[in-house]
């Protein structure tokens, strides 16, 4: 039924961007100050997709070694960095 709708587009797959009906959000270009992250880093030299492939071993080993041993990561906070060709876990 909703690829029948004439509101659609693509195909009747996705709803058509009425950019013109939302204001441009505000925004402020801020500086923050340098940040040392301390702990384990990880180089991987290939395409961010391949990263989150699910027949990928290289998350799920974090997440096995963090099952195993908790104390693993010196912080609660943890995150990906530099998603770019080269990606960076920083702890």
């Amino acid at each position: 039924m909703f690829r029948r709708n004439t509101e659609w587009n693509m195909g009747g797959i996705t709803a058509p961007l009425l950019i013109d009906e939302f204001p441009a959000p505000s925004y402020e270009i801020i500086e923050l100050p340098e940040m040392s992250f301390v702990g384990k880093t990880q180089r991987h030299s290939y395409p961010i997709e391949a990263l989150f492939n699910p027949k990928n071993h290289v998350h799920r080993d974090a997440m096995h070694q963090y099952i195993k041993d908790p104390s693993c990561l010196d912080r609660a906070a943890w995150g990906l960095a530099d998603c770019g060709q080269v990606m960076k876990w920083s702890r």
